[in-house]
């Protein structure tokens, strides 16, 4: 059992390396197979020494001091675990349906080997149930390589380009974007209007009759003020009120 999940950890670390390749893996989601390659290998090193009872040992003392029944909180940590990581595996390995395939049977090996020891299984006698939980363990560990070693060749057969990628494809942009989108398009596709620009060309007759008209204006505008001014000057000088000094003053 130690050497199986070994070289399962093994086989995790060959994918990891190889599924870097993808372009698209914007999440970074090749990374389980890290995890994966940890978690094979913490479980080949339980299997060889007696780390598994220490680490029992501390759950026990843990559900204890919680006031959790100790024979339901190992259990439970260990299904948990499982489920998680298993889940995460299959969801990377979906597109590999011999993978999957291989997955799902070494479920089926845990479950018969998680019922025997509970003792599920009335029909087995008691001299076989250890051969029986021992022998779906090491069933659940072969088709866990198998499965790895399944998968890394079908993300070799991906880098060669014999099989087809999915490529993700790009989210439709939201209500609000498009219609910022569209708006802004139109803008830009609307003309702008035209710039006054100076030239030495003689106005047209039109705008020329109106310059004179108001040339002729302004002048019998500037004669009458000339006239008035004439005619103040003729009138005898007389003294300035104070409004009329401040009015001074601000214009000075």
């Amino acid at each position: 059992a130690a050497v199986l999940l070994a070289l399962a950890g093994v086989a995790s670390l060959y994918i990891y390396a190889l599924r870097r390749h993808r372009v698209d893996d914007y999440h970074g989601r090749y990374r389980v197979w890290l995890w994966t390659a940890l978690a094979c290998l913490a479980v080949s090193f339980g299997e060889a020494s007696n780390f598994a009872a220490v680490l029992r040992t501390l759950c026990h003392w843990a559900a204890t001091a919680s006031n959790v029944d100790p024979s339901i909180a190992w259990p439970m940590i260990v299904a948990g675990a499982l489920l998680v990581m298993g889940l995460r595996v299959l969801l990377e390995v979906w597109r590999c349906r011999s993978a999957v395939a291989l997955f799902s049977l070494m479920a089926t090996g845990i479950l018969v080997a998680t019922a025997s020891f509970h003792g599920w299984i009335a029909q087995v006698p008691a001299e076989h149930q250890r051969l029986l939980i021992r022998g779906s363990w090491l069933a659940a560990y072969i088709l866990l390589l198998a499965a790895l070693l399944t998968y890394a060749r079908y993300v070799v057969l991906e880098i060669e380009g014999k099989v087809a990628v999915k490529v993700a494809k790009p989210k439709p942009p939201k209500a609000k974007k498009a219609k910022k989108v569209a708006r802004r398009q139109d803008a830009e596709s609307k003309p702008e209007p035209r710039k006054a620009v100076r030239t030495d060309l003689e106005p047209a007759p039109a705008v020329a009759a109106t310059l004179k008209l108001s040339s002729g204006d302004s002048d019998t505008r500037q004669s009458s003020r000339t006239e008035s001014r004439i005619d103040r000057d003729d009138e005898p000088q007389r003294a300035l009120t104070r409004k009329e000094r401040r009015r001074l003053r601000r214009a000075a």
